[in-house]
């Protein structure tokens, strides 16, 4: 009889599945993954399991009945949910922080052959959600021989950016880590022929170190910051208080100081890969940081000025072009005088 390791990612989830085990012909093994997937899946292999079985919290155990009879006939079995926008919302996070594009955003099970998923374990973060799309995608890379079966879950939109802000800033290494493992999987071209996975997003990325890429990114999401709220400040200060028709600058330092401390995050942990927070190192990147920024706040309000005041243009246009001068200023200082990579 063949035997089946089911990890599943809820206590609440286990009596239902074991009622399942009983319909199948197979001597089957059911625990909670836990927040380290990898160990569980060390688990599972040292189980002695023929076929280990990745199940997200909305797959029904029901419908897995059905999906076991098809086990044989592929190396490894997908249910491949949501094709709506935060399904695609999560392949393209996901796929950033690989940079390896994910042929799924999160799979509603991965059904694999035991003796097929131990090469691939490296490629499973300890950290962070999404262990299926990574297993998945694994055995794509791999060469393996993977079926995805149709199935639509009810996925939220909310869950998607819940999932984003809970684990951005501390799965975003361990994900890149992954995205190489993926990498030494490849068998050379000759070997294997590209099934069209990665390939647009990897010719992207190629033009680009994943640094220049990362500080775009995330300057985008600064300038975001930036410009919303100075149109918030602007609109809250108005034209009858303060300085007048010129609150513009004094909206223009508010938004600034947003932008600056949303940008110091983003720049130290995803940009230049500045992983310590100790004291000491903080306050002198955060010093370095800040004077940099008042150089280029100089060069900003001057630009704005002559861009408004003295040329009349348009105050959210001025804005945008000023923004693109600065994003280059920033990057120049950030670079070579700031930041120091991977530094404990």
């Amino acid at each position: 009889m063949e035997r089946l390791y089911i990890l599943v990612p809820e206590q609440e989830q286990l009596p239902i599945w074991q009622d399942t085990c009983r319909a199948l012909e197979a001597d089957c093994t059911v625990s909670v993954a836990g927040e380290n997937m990898r160990a569980a899946l060390d688990v599972a292999l040292h189980s002695g399991a023929d076929y280990v079985l990745l199940s997200q919290k909305d797959y029904s155990p029901a419908e897995f009945t059905a999906i076991w009879k098809r086990h044989s006939k592929s190396d490894c079995l997908v249910g491949e949910s949501g094709k709506g926008f935060p399904a695609w919302l999560a392949k393209v996070l996901l796929s950033y922080f690989t940079m390896r594009w994910l042929p799924s955003g999160a799979p509603a099970f991965v059904l694999i052959k035991a003796d097929k998923l131990r090469p691939l374990l490296a490629c499973i973060p300890q950290k962070g959600p999404g262990a299926p799309s990574f297993l998945a995608a694994a055995a794509e890379y791999a060469g393996l021989s993977v079926e995805w079966v149709p199935f639509e879950a009810a996925t939220c939109a909310g869950n998607v950016f819940s999932w984003f802000l809970l684990h951005l800033f501390t799965a975003y290494g361990s994900y890149l880590h992954a995205g190489e493992h993926m990498r030494a999987l490849e068998a050379p071209i000759e070997e294997k022929p590209d099934h069209g996975y990665h390939t647009a997003f990897e010719k992207l990325i190629s033009l680009f170190n994943h640094e220049i890429v990362s500080y775009v990114f995330f300057g985008l999401l600064t300038t975001v910051v930036s410009m919303g709220s100075f149109y918030i400040f602007n609109q809250l200060l108005g034209t009858e208080l303060f300085l007048k028709d010129k609150n513009y600058l004094a909206a223009n330092v508010l938004s600034w100081i947003a932008a600056v401390l949303f940008a110091f995050v983003t720049n130290k942990i995803f940009v230049f890969s500045s992983r310590s927070w100790k004291a000491p190192v903080v306050w002198k990147e955060f010093a370095g940081f800040v004077s940099a920024r008042l150089f280029s706040l100089l060069v900003d309000m001057g630009l704005m000025y002559l861009f408004i005041s003295i040329m009349g243009m348009h105050e959210m246009l001025a804005k945008f072009i000023v923004q693109i001068v600065i994003v280059i200023i920033n990057y120049v200082f950030s670079k070579l005088f700031i930041f120091q990579k991977n530094k404990k």
